[in-house]
């Protein structure tokens, strides 16, 4: 009976990163720190091993016979916690993504606009995959619209994920 309530324990572990990650975003906004979001996210999943452990002793009925479940609790956990930080940094520093919404949002009109955001050479790059790759279209010289919404859409799934952390007004945002 134990092993089901852990496996769903830790199953709905990222929700408790998530949790504590959208708990220590509004701390630091409140105290007006200037700390990365990849730090904030970083230092939550290491601060949210405490509660898991505790959670865990408490399922398992403080059962100290067999270590290795605690172990296999905290390794599974930070298994999962970085998946859950890896998709937070995608969501950060994803250029093809960010890309796709100031087209969409018809906040670039051209080329040249985008280059204030990115280096010549990253925006170049980027804009020839998406046009390789038929998500966007080379309209006149310089101009690009959206052809195919699967990145758009996939992009609307990290914007919801940045609305649920509290990132909204972040210094990230400004092209968001």
């Amino acid at each position: 009976m134990h092993f089901i309530w852990l496996s769903l324990f830790i199953f709905l572990s990222p929700l408790i990163i998530l949790f504590f990650h959208s708990l220590f975003v509004r701390i630091f906004h409140y105290f007006k720190r200037n700390t990365p979001q990849m730090k904030i996210a970083l230092f939550s999943v290491i601060f949210t091993n405490i509660p898991v452990l505790i959670i865990s002793l408490i399922i398992l009925n403080f059962d100290f016979k067999n270590i290795f479940s605690y172990i296999y609790v905290l390794l599974t956990f930070n298994l999962l916690g970085y998946f859950y930080f890896s998709i937070f940094s995608l969501s950060e520093s994803s250029i093809r993504i960010k890309t796709i919404i100031l087209i969409m949002k018809n906040k670039i009109k051209n080329i040249n606009e985008l280059k204030q955001y990115y280096s010549k050479n990253s925006t170049e790059i980027r804009l020839e995959r998406l046009t390789k790759w038929r998500q966007i279209g080379k309209v006149g010289n310089d101009s690009y619209i959206l052809k195919k919404y699967f990145l758009f859409f996939l992009s609307k799934i990290f914007i919801f994920f940045r609305f649920l952390l509290g990132l909204n007004n972040s210094i990230n945002d400004k092209y968001l």
